[in-house]
């Protein structure tokens, strides 16, 4: 889970060139809230810049990437920025606290705009 903060362009390029040529069309990637947006008021610039990055080299190799903000479910626990429970630091939550789930793969029917039909169709509409 630590890879967005010790990223390399080469080693992402080279997962993504094996994975397109094992003939798969996509790729799920977690963001970790708490790295892309450490405080209420602001986004990490350094951390968008490599999410656009790893969806260039996506897009270079045509596979779809499903960026899924992760919140937890990792070891019973949901982990959430703390300054989104009026705290600092990393809190953690039972999982029934929150869930957060947006999944979407190339294999889904297409919908009426030509993209593929997800649970969070509000993200398609962007």
């Amino acid at each position: 889970m630590g890879w967005w903060s010790e990223f390399e362009r080469a080693e992402v390029a080279a997962d993504f060139a094996r994975i397109a040529a094992s003939g798969l069309d996509s790729v799920r990637v977690f963001l970790i809230w708490e790295d892309f947006q450490p405080a209420r008021n602001r986004v990490d610039p350094v951390m968008l810049e490599r999410l656009v990055t790893v969806a260039d080299l996506a897009g270079e190799l045509g596979l779809v990437l499903v960026p899924t903000l992760f919140t937890g479910h990792m070891s019973g626990v949901n982990w959430i920025p703390g300054w989104a429970l009026g705290g600092s630091g990393r809190a953690k939550l039972p999982t029934r606290a929150i869930s957060s789930r947006c999944t979407a793969t190339r294999s889904t029917p297409a919908g009426p705009t030509g993209r593929p039909t997800s649970s969070c169709s509000r993200f398609w509409a962007m």
